[in-house]
């Protein structure tokens, strides 16, 4: 089916007709371009429109078109808006074109309140100015940073030094000095219960919070702009530190992307591997976040419960690939090395242990009344607003909408396994406790799945056979490895290869990693369920070994941004116990 004959363009088009330049479905994604004066028309009907529900705004982002070769002559910029509806299962992308010499486009704030943080990262990436936001100030910059990284003219090494933090609660300062009740409250950025570099300002009256505003961007290095300067596969190591405590899921979700620009889908021991260091990564997350909340909370017990399981996936991690945190496992096409020999021993002692011990914590912590008093009816949400907000991941589970991506739209055969998806009801911290609980059990059950059915590819290799994309095979070195006990085997050793036996396959060793793989042009959207939500990468290829546009959609990031909406009302010491609950990861927040 064409982009004009699928059902929403259709509806677009017979509302909106002489707003609409063009449209396409590039590797089955449906892009319109509009004309910008009516883009808030246009949004708030997608969104209200029955028939297209489109209630989940997923990102938006800026785009420099400068140097793409079709893009000559045309508008410099491009604001690009992915959108999703969770009833109907559909998703759009919309792409807008700004002038340069007025870069200016509607903000679309009143109609999805997700819109605020997405906008405020153009204007400060791009200077791209929507009329009409509330808070149109820098974000992941600070305020005394000259010009916009992401523009292809700015110098990738360009520094700018920070002398002072951003002013937070601008239009409250007044009111607030000439109160006798209320006073500003500073906390961070380097406040044990942030868990990270972040800050905040609080308006409080005696010890209830009136508002709240956050300042990001401490640990900003302007990932995006480090993806173009480097081929391809050498972006990995960046998405490692993303969401740094779940490596792996984003190592995927970036993978997944560039062979969607291909056009390509790894064989099906690579998605097993990728699904089980996936559910692994998911599980290690929750934990961290389990552990960190209860600890705050003065439940320190449950912490040493729930790190033995990450131990124990570490120590497969670690025997796999090198490393326990950022693992550096995936390969465009493939994986960097084949699991190791005693691989599905490891993973066992692993799944064994995740029911015992998250049992344990269950039987302290699920009724008892102290951890129910600080969590119940603490930070709650309603899932319409999360949907509005762009929440997704466990916190858009927990407010009740049973949505998860591995479900809806499932890749890498995750419908072939059985297992559930959790749901709240109330959208609280309880809530969110409860779903990552449960999110574990099922992600074992997922692994367990996927090692059976991983034993009938034991002796295929695991990368694609497409020397466009991967490296020539080589064999591994075997060598003597002793049982302890004076007896000595003879096993392959995962660091060390053979030689290649064809200059044909040395030239192509040699290119791949000189030059890079080389997608053919086009954009697309690409996305998985992560710990926290939707990871999503937004990446357009010039055809060259190098990325022109990687952007992140970092689920922490919609999050975050309702952060002052959940704590307006309660009280300081809640502030503990709605942060941890809501899982932000400042490499992913800050990128």
């Amino acid at each position: 089916m064409s982009g004009e004959d699928k059902p929403v363009f259709r509806k677009v088009k017979n509302r909106f007709a002489d707003e609409i330049l063009g449209v396409d479905d590039y590797r089955g994604d449906l892009a319109i371009t509009l004309k910008g004066g009516r883009i808030v028309d246009i949004c708030r009907f997608l969104k209200n429109e029955p028939d297209l529900d489109f209630k989940l705004f997923v990102d938006l982002c800026g785009v420099d078109r400068s140097r793409l070769p079709e893009a000559e002559g045309e508008s410099r910029f491009m604001v690009v808006y992915h959108l999703y509806s969770v009833t109907k299962k559909h998703r759009v992308r919309l792409r807008v074109p700004v002038e340069e010499d007025n870069p200016v486009l509607d903000s679309v704030t009143g109609v999805w309140l997700g819109a605020d943080w997405f906008e405020r990262e153009a204007y400060d990436m791009f200077g791209i100015k929507f009329r009409g936001h509330p808070n149109l100030r820098r974000l992941l910059c600070h305020e005394e940073f000259v010009g916009h990284p992401l523009r292809k003219d700015y110098p990738v090494r360009r520094r700018h030094d920070c002398t002072r933090p951003a002013d937070l609660l601008i239009d409250r300062q007044a009111a607030i000095a000439e109160s006798t009740d209320r006073m500003f409250i500073n906390v961070g950025p380097a406040h044990p219960a942030t868990h990270g570099a972040l800050r905040f300002g609080m308006e409080i009256e005696g010890e209830t919070i009136v508002d709240l505003e956050t300042e990001i961007g401490y640990l900003h290095r302007c990932m995006e702009k480090l993806s173009e300067t480097v081929t391809w596969n050498k972006v990995i190591p960046y998405t490692d530190r993303l969401a740094y405590i779940s490596s792996g899921l984003n190592e995927v979700g970036y993978c997944m992307a560039v062979e969607k620009l291909w056009g390509v889908e790894v064989n099906r021991k690579c998605q097993l591997q990728r699904i089980i260091v996936s559910e692994l990564s998911r599980i290690i997350d929750h934990i961290v976040v389990l552990a960190a909340a209860l600890v705050d909370l003065g439940a320190l017990t449950n912490y040493w419960y729930l790190f033995r399981i990450r131990e124990d996936v570490y120590e497969f991690l670690e025997a796999a690939y090198g490393g326990r945190m950022m693992i550096n496992c995936c390969r465009v096409g493939g994986m960097y090395r084949d699991f190791p020999d005693g691989w599905e021993k490891k993973i066992n002692i692993a799944m064994r242990n995740i029911e015992e011990f998250v049992g344990d914590v269950h039987g302290l912590i699920t009724n008892n009344r102290i951890f129910i008093d600080r969590t119940r009816d603490i930070g709650c949400i309603s899932g319409e607003e999360a949907l509005d907000w762009g929440w997704t991941g466990p916190c858009l589970r927990a407010a009740g909408v049973a949505y998860d991506i591995r479900k809806d739209k499932p890749y890498y055969g995750y419908d072939q396994f059985e297992w559930q998806v959790p749901v709240g009801t109330k959208g609280d911290c309880y809530d969110r406790y409860l779903v990552r609980m449960e999110e574990m059990i099922q992600s074992k059950r997922i692994v367990e799945q996927a090692l059976i059915e991983l034993r009938e590819y034991e002796n295929e290799p695991v990368n694609l056979d497409d020397r466009r994309i991967c490296l020539p095979p080589r064999d591994q070195i075997e060598v003597d490895q002793s049982d302890g006990e004076g007896k000595k085997t003879r096993v392959k050793d995962p660091m060390r290869n053979q030689p290649y036996d064809k200059i044909e396959d040395l030239i192509t060793h040699f290119r791949l990693v000189s030059e890079g793989t080389k997608p053919p042009p086009g954009e697309v959207y690409s996305y998985i369920e992560g710990a926290s939500g939707e990871v999503g990468f937004y990446a357009i290829s010039d055809g060259t070994g190098y990325p022109y546009r990687v952007h992140v959609r970092p689920p922490c990031y919609a999050i975050f941004q309702a952060f002052g909406k959940l704590m307006r009302g309660h009280m300081i010491p809640d502030i503990a116990a709605v942060l941890a609950s809501i899982n932000i990861e400042a490499g992913e927040l800050d990128r």
